[in-house]
């Protein structure tokens, strides 16, 4: 996709002594155009996360994610494409 318009917002909160915990919240937006397609299509993908830095190098978070994929045309696999539910993930950094 040649996207043409785009927006990414996020915002996070960090907070306890020594910043173990975590609130936040994305926004994407793109638009453009697909080769062969006449419209623009567009997705747009919104995220509400909460966190735990159980050590400097281990997080788990959840996250509730809500995505949709707009003006795609009626033969194309990505029309009605939708997703939103529950991420639970954990990070080992190193």
């Amino acid at each position: 996709m040649a996207c043409q318009d785009w927006a990414n917002t996020k915002a996070a909160y960090r907070f306890l002594a020594n910043e173990q915990l975590y609130v936040g919240g994305r926004y994407n937006y793109a638009k453009g155009e697909l080769a062969g397609v006449a419209n623009k299509v567009n997705v747009n993908r919104t995220q509400i996360a909460g966190g735990w830095f159980v050590t400097p190098g281990i997080l788990t978070k959840v996250e509730y994610v809500n995505q949709k994929y707009n003006d795609f045309p009626t033969t194309d696999i990505r029309n009605g494409g939708k997703f939103h539910g529950m991420v639970v993930e954990g990070v080992v950094a190193f």
